[in-house]
């Protein structure tokens, strides 16, 4: 067990006064610093990371494109007005702008969207959306999973911190309980294991504040961050039955639903170039009065599939049916070798626990027994030395063996899209 050194306040000596402000800094203090769960590390960059936000806006463009799918064409309006130039032809000595001296064409048409064309484009954008939505799913699973081995990282380099930091304090006090001096041998040798110590806190240190501007940006933290270091979201225990899994993963899992999606866009997609094979006919009604006398008819324009019947983009919605289903044949596979590899390490950590948690507990007995012997002068420097040693390296272990099962833990619920 790691043991917390705090300094003792001697109420005697302070003022009741000075100790009331003291408890309203504090109060302050303690509401600015946020102490994070695992679970709520990960809620607050979903709910706050700019990244998120980019994410969203992407959603609002393919809701953007379903309603300009659902635009019908506009129709278009023609008009002609064809005048006599020469005077003599004209009756009556009219004026030049007469309607007797006039062909007028009024002409308003519209182009027709005919054998499901707008229907299946509809239809392609809203699959199109859904689509998107479980883009934008995935990015939140990955970003759980960025966010959770990040504040894992974080509790690691506490873990460090912690251990070299009893480590130096324990062994100066035994140091000088031992009264040794400079001048003796065995002081250098203390001497060396104390900078061991200290370089070890200095490293786990520097990793500290790097993790924590990581789990901060992640976030979107600006106050003083620190986690909870007794979270219980590792205690859960995981159904380690690969067909279960498996299935877990087929629900959950955004990217596999993606696929299916992705297939389903290219089959609608297949039927809109079928659809877009029959050229699209311009309908529409015709005013022509000509020298004041009136006549109406109608207008149809309408294009002869005789070299162009949308080959291409046919073949092409076809290909893309093929890449799509491999692709989701080869996102299965993905699926299951991580959920293969990630459950290996889970069972090999979760084993060791049991292992490394009675050699640690060996090795502190060992070493509370050396270092009484060693103050009532029964054991050497070597012996309290070695015994330092081992278990310092048997703690090291310990807590290795839980950051390990704990990445793999998480490593095993990211393939399975249960993290986020």
């Amino acid at each position: 067990m790691l043991k917390f050194f705090t300094m003792r306040l001697w109420y005697s000596k302070i003022s009741p006064s000075f100790l009331i402000v003291l408890c309203f800094l504090g109060g302050s203090l303690a509401n600015a610093q946020q102490n994070l769960s695992l679970s709520t590390s990960i809620q607050l960059a979903l709910d706050r990371n700019t990244a998120v936000e980019i994410e969203k806006w992407y959603n609002q463009l393919a809701i953007i494109e379903v309603e300009k799918s659902k635009i019908r064409p506009n129709p278009t309006f023609n008009a002609q007005i064809l005048m006599l130039t020469n005077p003599r032809f004209y009756p009556d000595n009219n004026l030049y702008i007469s309607p007797y001296n006039r062909q007028d064409w009024f002409q308003l048409t519209k182009r027709m969207q005919v054998l499901g064309q707008r229907k299946n484009k509809i239809a392609l954008q809203n699959q199109n959306l859904q689509t998107r939505h479980l883009e934008f799913a995935d990015y939140k699973r990955k970003l759980a999973y960025d966010v959770s081995i990040s504040w894992l990282e974080l509790w690691f380099a506490q873990i460090n911190k912690d251990i070299a930091n009893e480590a130096v304090l324990l062994l100066q006090n035994l140091t000088k309980a031992k009264k040794l001096k400079p001048e003796d041998l065995e002081f250098l040798r203390f001497k060396i294991l104390d900078d061991q110590y200290d370089m070890l806190y200095a490293y786990a240190s520097l990793n500290y504040n790097q993790e924590i501007e990581t789990l901060k940006l992640l976030t979107a933290t600006v106050d003083t961050l620190t986690i909870n270091m007794n979270d219980t979201f590792f205690d859960t225990p995981i159904s380690q039955n690969l067909d279960s899994l498996y299935q877990l993963a087929y629900v959950h899992r955004a990217d596999y639903l993606k696929t299916i999606s992705d297939t389903k866009s290219q089959q609608i997609n297949l039927a809109l170039q079928r659809s877009n094979s029959f050229p699209t006919p311009e309908f529409g009604v015709i005013a022509n009065p000509q020298n004041t006398i009136p006549y109406f008819g109608f207008f149809l324009t309408q294009p002869i599939p005789l070299f162009d019947r949308n080959q291409a983009e046919k073949q092409k919605a076809k290909t893309n049916i093929s890449i799509s289903k491999a692709t989701n044949s080869y996102t299965v596979l993905q699926i299951q070798s991580e959920i293969k590899t990630s459950l290996i390490s889970y069972q090999n950590y979760e084993f060791n626990k049991t292992r490394v948690k009675r050699m640690l507990e060996d090795s502190q007995l060992l070493m509370t027994s050396v270092r009484k012997l060693f103050v009532e002068g029964k054991k050497t420097e070597v012996d309290l030395w070695e015994s330092e040693q081992a278990w310092f390296d048997a703690e090291k272990l310990f807590y290795n063996n839980e950051y390990e099962y704990r990445k793999s833990k998480l490593e095993l619920l990211h393939a399975l899209g249960l993290l986020h």
